[in-house]
């Protein structure tokens, strides 16, 4: 447990330098929100964590985390509730697409969807299981993206600069840090002993899907695509390794 935790502060220590370099000014409303975003990062991924730690918490039970992703949501959802700073739609909680973003927001699909798919040609093949299908097609992007895409993302984005420029490119710092973040927990960990551990193939994969929906989330102004491209997602590589591989 202890490991795991740690782990979470050492994510914030890797990406905390580019958000304070980006705030737009460094009035102590920007860095009291930034500290927010820091503790909301722990305590989620914290939460999530629990019902691997601890039997007692896992009262759904099943091979997949499906506890941990409930207490992930809830207390997003708390947060939502609770700090009411900021509107619904300032974190891209919002059904509504902005004006001519829907084509945007259907060929960002597409591209995760036929990512996935190449993805997992040479995936090992695995039996049938309807859990794990039932939980792909919809936990991950609800809790993720209400979380990445949602929260974190847009408490970023009142307090960072628009975007940096480097030559002729333009990028999104909000959007970088917390592809950065996702891309983080999907590789790097501390494991027991305290031995470090980074895989740099699934930092790159996670990271590049996590800032396409990053640019889906900005570019449509809701959620809604993001949720149905993260699910898809990892929908269909499982649909690969169960029926086709």
């Amino acid at each position: 447990m202890l490991e795991r935790v740690l782990t979470q502060f050492l994510y914030i220590l890797i990406i905390f330098p580019i958000c304070y370099l980006t705030l737009k000014d460094k009035s102590r409303e920007n860095k009291t929100i930034l500290f927010l975003f820091c503790i909301y990062f722990i305590l989620m991924q914290t939460v999530l964590i629990l019902p691997l730690e601890f039997s007692s918490l896992n009262f759904i039970g099943g091979k997949m985390n499906w506890t941990g992703k409930l207490f992930s949501i809830s207390l997003s959802v708390f947060f939502l509730i609770f700090y009411k700073k900021y509107y619904l739609r300032d974190y891209y909680i919002n059904f509504k697409q902005n004006k001519g973003s829907l084509k945007t927001g259907i060929v960002s699909i597409l591209l995760l969807v036929i990512f996935a798919s190449l993805l997992s040609l040479k995936a090992k093949p695995s039996s049938l299981n309807l859990e794990i299908l039932s939980y792909q097609l919809t936990m991950p992007g609800l809790d993720e993206e209400l979380a990445y895409r949602g929260i974190m993302l847009g408490l970023l984005s009142q307090i960072l600069v628009p975007h940096i420029s480097y030559k002729k490119f333009k990028i999104s710092p909000s959007i970088l840090i917390t592809s950065i973040l996702f891309g983080l927990i999907h590789s790097l960990y501390l494991k027991d002993g305290f031995k470090l551990t980074f895989n740099s193939y699934y930092f790159c994969i996670t990271f590049l899907t996590g800032f396409l929906q990053g640019y889906i989330t900005h570019k449509t102004g809701s959620l809604l695509f993001a949720i149905l491209g993260h699910n898809l997602y990892n929908t269909t590589i499982q649909i690969f390794k169960m029926f086709i591989n």
